[in-house]
């Protein structure tokens, strides 16, 4: 059960996402042509416990009512995924992160294709674990901001019936007057940085373009904690 939560939330975010987003002073690779992601339906809150919240309230909420038909409509959920998680998540940051002085030596093009695969992988990989969502209560604490006030932590704890609860940390940042997660410490470890241990190492090992075609897998998967996560969902 614990573990079956656990994949629930280690993608919210994915975000990596509430991305997976952040090293964070990095306008200049901002204006290369790489568009924000799709503004969702819903109405972007205003705060970091509310990003969470909302976002959390809104993608579980269409899930708890109407789990059968998500679980046989596979592209549904997909749907559902980008509608509600990509838009409070900062990809192009992750990239940034991920590909550190890589990225700066990237076209225009090649950033936007990094972009578009690392959104693909998070789409697919937290549909996969959203799949399995079952109804349990999820809680979202207050934000804790630094000093700056542009950088936050939002936790949000699974309640557990006869089980300790369960902790996920979303870190997010203040980008263009708005809230986006950059990362998701699940147990620990980092989305984040699991994604650049395995992409960073084939761009410096290989060359950016061994890592942009890594990237381009279409079944590609977030390594260790959202893989810990979906291996022992049992």
């Amino acid at each position: 059960m614990i573990k079956k939560i656990a994949v629930i939330l280690s993608l919210f975010t994915l975000c990596t996402q509430m991305v997976l987003n952040t090293a964070i002073a990095m306008s200049d690779a901002i204006g290369d042509g790489i568009n924000d992601p799709t503004v969702s339906d819903y109405q972007q809150p205003v705060n970091p416990k509310q990003v969470v919240n909302v976002a959390t309230q809104n993608l579980l909420g269409e899930l708890k009512s109407d789990k059968e038909y998500f679980s046989n409509n596979p592209v549904s959920l997909e749907a559902l995924v980008e509608k509600t998680l990509l838009p409070i998540m900062d990809i192009e940051s992750m990239s940034q992160l991920i590909l550190t002085s890589h990225w700066k030596q990237a076209t225009p093009e090649q950033k936007k294709q990094c972009v578009d695969n690392l959104e693909n992988i998070l789409v697919k990989t937290y549909s996969k674990v959203f799949s399995y969502y079952d109804g349990e209560n999820v809680i979202v604490s207050d934000a804790e901001l630094s000093s700056s006030g542009k950088k936050s932590i939002v936790r949000a704890t699974v309640e557990l019936a006869n089980l300790p609860d369960l902790d996920l940390d979303f870190k997010l940042r203040l980008k263009n007057q708005q809230w986006r997660i950059y990362d998701v410490r699940f147990q620990g470890s980092s989305v984040l940085k699991s994604l650049r241990s395995k992409y960073l190492t084939i761009a410096d090992e290989q060359g950016l373009v061994a890592a942009l075609k890594a990237l381009d897998q279409k079944e590609s998967h977030v390594d260790r904690p959202l893989r810990l996560a979906a291996t022992s969902w049992t």
